[in-house]
């Protein structure tokens, strides 16, 4: 009952989160997927917290990158509007406004 903390229980689920990526990477190499030299993160629950980062870090024994830019996904549903209304011809042309 001592070691039930607000903190670590906040840790834990923060471990979780990336236990479960982590997975998901294992499944793929298991399968045949070459291994991965990168680990680029996208989204506010790692722009905001450096605590995840560094769990992220660690699990994968990769440095993570952070995208250049933020609100990733607000971007991408904006560029996949532009194509899907014939504003912009393909995903391949929408790439090249990031």
């Amino acid at each position: 009952m001592d070691n039930f903390t607000p903190g670590g229980l906040a840790h834990a689920f923060l471990q979780g989160m990336i236990d479960e990526l982590h997975g998901f990477l294992k499944a793929l190499e298991s399968e045949g997927a070459k291994k991965f030299s990168r680990l680029i993160g996208s989204g506010n629950a790692l722009r905001t917290n450096p605590v995840l980062c560094a769990k992220a870090e660690a699990t994968f024994g990769l440095p993570l990158t952070l995208g250049e830019y933020a609100e990733e996904a607000a971007v991408g549903a904006a560029l996949c509007a532009a194509v899907g209304s014939g504003a912009v011809t393909s995903f391949g042309e929408a790439g090249a406004y990031l």
